[in-house]
């Protein structure tokens, strides 16, 4: 998968809001708190994306792009 515009190595059949959110402030240093808007698609399944909520989760595609921003302090 691609998350912020990096190619992820991701395993497991579902992804969810806090495994995206973690993937994506993996590189950053700690505390990466903070609300976080995540939003997904597949590039080539034709299948609609979405925007995962805390608690929420995905099935995984080999096409699967995932942006996730923080956008708020919890």
């Amino acid at each position: 998968i691609v998350v912020n515009g990096k190619h992820k190595h991701f395993n497991l059949p579902e992804i969810s809001y806090e495994q995206a959110v973690a993937l994506a402030n993996e590189d950053r240093p700690s505390p990466w708190g903070g609300l976080h808007t995540v939003t997904y698609y597949f590039r080539q399944q034709g299948r609609a994306g979405g925007e995962l909520i805390p608690g929420q989760a995905v099935e995984v595609l080999e096409s699967m792009v995932i942006n996730a921003h923080v956008t708020g302090n919890a």
